[in-house]
């Protein structure tokens, strides 16, 4: 035992040395972690970028076949491209409200200055936002006039979810994406998808379709040609031949505008104030009930402290000789009723020299005397019994005046 206890203890230098060399044993362990790492980062980017790729891909041909699905698509947008570019001085904006009242061949008659219709089915105020927009990608308009109709009760009677998509119909590329943005929550998400994203609503369209005839369907996914001659104006011709005063109601108490009636109008002010455009908020003649003479007060006080210009032809029939059923019915203008608002409104751009950049056009001046002939027919009808409103009228359309005494 001593022996073996007085026996010098081995050398530790090979323990040493064994973990010495057991230590570079670890380098190629943490280049395999580093390099699985950089391979599974490159396969997450790999499907990644396949993944743009394919979402790409369907957005590409979802948007390339949405067009061709657009049956019965509402052209009035077309139209509208179509004209010559910066040559409306005066755009009219809202409902059918306005489109029966604004007859842009008598504003043609009035002043020579070029105008149009821009109104669409109980036309939401955010779809007007939207439409403003639409228009100033290739017009330049100086005056703007929307009608308020759709901000009253009365509206309501009118109102459908589908008059949204027939506004966005007429609008085009990411202004009709973003117009979706003024669908109301209360529609329900289906339907505003299908706005959103209309191939959605659409697709089944196919049935429909004739697929021998390919070139019915690639045209349907192109723009329309040509121009709607009444340049957005509806025309109604007088049916009930006598004159009944328009009763104007008082409010009895003001109702305010909701917080979403307010942001809508804000934002078509300031868009109107970026592009230098004179706006005018008007009310075209109308059965109005006691809801709606609440509701205008509100409207009119709110625009007051906008400081934004507004006309009220309701109570401004009477002084005009506008007249209920020899002028118009319930809701829209006649063509004589058009004639006398649309003449008033001239008279106010007139003399407010709100329009200070026209400029003539040949191809506008051909659409504009089309109107004005048009207009003459209308006007001049064998029904209309007020010899001196005929008179003053032929002084203005083209037409030849006979006398029989």
């Amino acid at each position: 035992y001593k022996r073996q206890t007085d026996k010098p203890a081995e050398p530790t230098t090979e323990k040493k040395s064994t973990s010495a060399t057991t230590q570079p044993k670890s380098e190629p362990t943490q280049s395999k972690k580093k390099l699985s790492v950089l391979t599974w980062l490159k396969n997450v980017a790999l499907i990644g970028i396949k993944g743009a790729v394919l979402i790409s891909l369907i957005a590409g041909v979802w948007v390339t076949l949405t067009p061709y699905f657009r049956i019965d698509r509402n052209k009035d947008g077309d139209y509208m491209r179509n004209l010559p570019e910066n040559t409306i001085d005066v755009l009219a904006l809202g409902s059918s409200h306005m489109q029966y009242a604004f007859n842009p061949g008598v504003f043609y008659a009035e002043t020579g200055k070029y105008s149009y219709v821009f109104g669409s089915v109980c036309q939401p105020f955010s779809e007007s936002y939207y439409l403003l927009k639409e228009v100033l990608k290739t017009q330049k308009p100086e005056v703007v006039l929307i009608d308020v109709f759709t901000l009253l009760p009365q509206s309501q009677v009118c109102y459908a979810d589908g008059t949204y998509y027939i506004a966005m119909d007429m609008m085009s590329g990411e202004n009709r994406i973003d117009a979706a943005q003024g669908i109301p929550e209360t529609v329900d998400e289906e339907t505003a998808l299908g706005y959103k994203m209309d191939l959605y609503m659409n697709h089944g369209n196919w049935k429909t379709m004739d697929l021998n005839q390919t070139e019915e369907i690639l045209k349907n996914g192109q723009p329309e040609e040509g121009y709607a001659w009444e340049l957005g104006y509806v025309a109604q011709q007088p049916e009930v031949f006598q004159y009944t005063p328009l009763e104007v109601l008082e409010p009895d108490a003001v109702t305010p505008l909701t917080d979403s009636e307010k942001e809508w109008i804000d934002k078509i002010v300031d868009l109107c104030n970026e592009n230098q455009i004179h706006l005018i908020f008007l009310k075209t003649p109308y059965i109005e009930n006691q809801e709606d003479a609440n509701k205008l007060a509100g409207i009119w006080e709110y625009l007051e402290q906008k400081q934004v210009e507004t006309i009220d032809f309701l109570r401004k029939a009477k002084e005009l000789d506008w007249f209920l059923d020899m002028d118009g019915d319930t809701w829209h203008n006649n063509t004589w009723g058009a004639e006398i608002i649309t003449k008033e409104l001239a008279r106010f751009i007139e003399e407010g020299d709100y329009i200070r950049h026209h400029k003539d056009n040949d191809e506008a001046a051909m659409l504009y005397e089309a109107a004005r002939k048009r207009t003459a027919g209308y006007l001049m009808d064998k029904e209309n019994i007020n010899i001196y409103r005929l008179l003053e009228e032929a002084s203005k359309y083209p037409c030849t005046i006979l006398f029989r005494y």
